[in-house]
């Protein structure tokens, strides 16, 4: 007589869930991230004048007008948190011989670390409850779907190659640089 140690629909429901778990691409991460949900994103000029300001990571140099692609850039900006030095050209010169500069808006907009001023070094969202709606629906198959997610497998593998490249990188600067 055989038994089985687990009813069919159990079994049936075990192996989805781990299919879920596992196998189903739902997971970041955020140093091999390739996306550009946080850099250059609009957001809505109420929200970053009463927002705390000690919640920034990052100082707001300016702040331009979001381009009108949405609904989400209605009343939105887009902050800028990389030194405007960088990222103005010049542009002629005045009649009485002084350089014109101008902000290049391409830079600006195709910046890739341009990042918003709540997103932490670790790419962690520093209002994450009090997120806007832009931010909230970011990444829903409505909206935009991001095709970079991993599965846990993949998620636990690129952080155990990254935790064994950093090692290596210190074993390898303590065996050159020994203390004295």
């Amino acid at each position: 007589m055989k038994t089985n140690i687990l009813p069919r629909n159990l079994a049936n429901y075990a192996a989805k869930q781990y299919d879920n778990i596992f196998n189903k691409p739902k997971y970041c991460y955020i140093p091999h991230c390739h996306a550009r949900c946080c850099s250059s994103a609009p957001i809505p000029d109420l929200f970053l004048k009463f927002v705390k300001p000690e919640k920034q990571v990052r100082k707001v140099f300016m702040t331009i007008p979001a381009p009108q692609y949405n609904d989400y850039c209605r009343d939105a900006v887009i902050p800028i948190t990389k030194p405007v030095d960088k990222l103005i050209k010049p542009s002629g010169k005045t009649k009485d011989g002084r350089k014109v500069f101008e902000l290049d808006l391409t830079k600006v907009l195709n910046s890739e670390d341009n990042f918003c001023p709540y997103l932490t070094e670790i790419g962690r969202c520093n209002v994450y409850d009090s997120r806007p709606k832009v931010c909230r629906d970011f990444g829903n198959d409505g909206w935009f779907k991001c095709y970079d997610k991993l599965n846990l497998k993949e998620l636990l593998t690129n952080k155990i190659l990254d935790l064994y490249e950093c090692l290596t990188d210190i074993l390898k600067n303590a065996l050159h640089n020994p203390r004295k």
